[in-house]
Order: C-alpha cells, then structure tokens, then sequence
C-alpha cells in the first residue's frame, strides 16, 4: 500500500494490499477501497463509496458518496459521477442515488455520469459521454460527435452535411410520390 504524502485518507478507510493513492487525492471517512488499485492524482472519493479490487481510477475524477465500484474497473481522467439529481446551492441534499459500476467497465476520458444508474457488466463508455441512462451488460456507449456549423462556403465538412441533408430530402420526397 502507498499513500503520497500530498494525499487525504481520513479515518477509517479501509485500503487493500497493494493500492496506491497519488498526489493530492482525498479519500472520505468511510470508504472502502479493494487490493491492487490506483488512485490517480487529484482523485476525490465521497464518504462511504465501496470500490472492489484491480480498479484503476485515473487523475483528476470525481466519485461522490453513494456510488460502488465493483472489480476490473478502469475510469478515465476528468470522469465526474453525481450523486444528486436536482443539486441547489441553496440546499443540503437529503438523499443520494446510488449508483453502481459493475465488473469489466470501462469508462474514458472527460465522460459525466448522471446519479441513480447501472452500468452493467463489460460495458464501454466512450470518451466525452454523458450517460443519463443505464447501460446494459457489455453495452457501449458514446455521445454524439462534435461537428463544424461554422457554415462557411469552403468549409468542406458543412458543405458535405448540406450535401448529405438535401440527399435524404430527395429520398423522402421519392419515398413520398411513390406511396400516392
């Protein structure tokens, strides 16, 4: 076991042989932490959450309370989890929605996870993806794809959208006539 000396790890935490916790990481009372993990730099680990054994959890995520983490698991830097799911500033929540992280997940880069869900065993979700929903067993999922609106006649990524917009008109409009 490793904890930096920048690192967090309040009482009674619980980490496994062989787990490393990196610099500036903060791990809450109360959670749990399984063998051979690592827990990159500037990670934060809410009060209680249960993560299982060979979890890599790059720089810079979020896990609040309420979440578990089974084994096999690898989360990308910048992956931010909730816990609630209409946050004020104004208020202190009074219930978290768990939300569960089966065996063999993947999860990349920069994706935000909504509160209350399951992602199920195997599952892959894509870099950048906002997930809202539960994902089934060995599912992959990604968000839409970013793409230029720039709109600018030597464009040739918008001119091609354009190109492909009035193909599917016509198509339409075809499948239109022929059903009269």
């Amino acid at each position: 076991m490793y904890i930096s000396e920048t690192a967090i790890v309040e009482k009674d935490v619980v980490l496994g042989e062989g787990t490393r916790v990196w610099n500036y990481s903060h791990v809450m009372e109360g959670s749990r932490i399984g063998v051979s993990c690592n827990i990159g730099d500037g990670v934060f680990i809410g009060r209680k959450v249960l993560i299982g054994d060979n979890v890599k959890i790059a720089n810079n995520v979020n896990i609040p309370e309420g979440v578990i983490i089974k084994n096999n698991v690898f989360i990308g830097s910048n992956v931010s989890l909730k816990n609630v799911k209409y946050p004020k500033a104004f208020r202190k929540a009074r219930e978290y929605v768990p939300t569960v992280i089966e065996d063999d997940v993947t999860i990349d880069v920069n994706a935000c996870l909504m509160p209350g869900l399951v992602i199920g065993k195997g599952a892959t979700i894509g870099a950048g993806a906002i997930v809202v929903r539960n994902v089934s067993e060995h599912g992959f999922v990604v968000s839409p794809p970013a793409e230029c609106m720039c709109e600018k006649e030597t464009c040739k990524e918008c001119h091609k959208r354009k190109l492909q917009k009035i193909a599917k008109r016509l198509k339409y409009e075809q499948k239109r006539v022929n059903n009269k």
